[in-house]
């Protein structure tokens, strides 16, 4: 067997289960109203990053955003959530949601935090700020183990404000 077939996503057939193709999700179940006020219950503002406090995936740290609907569910990373509400539309599957406050739990878009970017800018700016070292980005473990450690500091009542400085006990950035 050609090692390339392993690879080759187009030849496994669908598991059957009724789900749409994963390029037609949005369609079948785009962001409304529920989601969004949903979305916002799970977000506590600062003076500078907007923090996610609602699930966070494993390994990565980001925040994520799951719901269903007539039987279908869909997830997005929540920066993305949050830049494909602010946009008013789907953002491109190739584009990169880039965190310029290299805060993996900022949903806040804007100047400094969320914007839409390639995966080359991404690293680019990622070599640029230090975060990325050597051929791998710094352990996606440590930015899961920080980012549940800002979730449980603002759940618990911590200051939103000084979060930067509840992590820098941990690590002096979340990457």
């Amino acid at each position: 067997m050609d090692q390339l077939q392993l690879f080759d996503v187009l030849a496994v057939e669908p598991a059957g289960d009724g789900a749409p193709p994963l390029d037609e999700c949005a369609a079948v179940l785009p962001i409304d109203d529920a989601v969004e006020r949903r979305f916002w219950q799970r977000v506590v503002k600062s003076s500078t990053c907007w923090w996610w406090v609602g699930a966070i995936s494993t390994p990565d740290g980001y925040g994520r955003i799951t719901w269903r609907r007539k039987n279908h569910q869909r997830a997005l990373s929540a920066h993305r959530f949050a830049l494909t509400i602010a946009a008013g539309a789907e953002i491109a599957d190739e584009a990169v949601a880039e965190h310029l406050c290299n805060q993996p739990l900022c949903v806040r878009v804007g100047a400094g935090h969320l914007q839409v970017g390639t995966q080359a800018e991404n690293v680019a700016y990622a070599v640029a700020t230090g975060r990325h070292r050597g051929p791998r980005l710094v352990s996606a473990t440590n930015r899961c183990s920080q980012s549940l450690a800002v979730r449980a500091y603002l759940l618990g009542g911590g200051d939103p404000d000084k979060v930067g400085q509840h992590t820098s006990r941990i690590e002096p950035t979340l990457f």
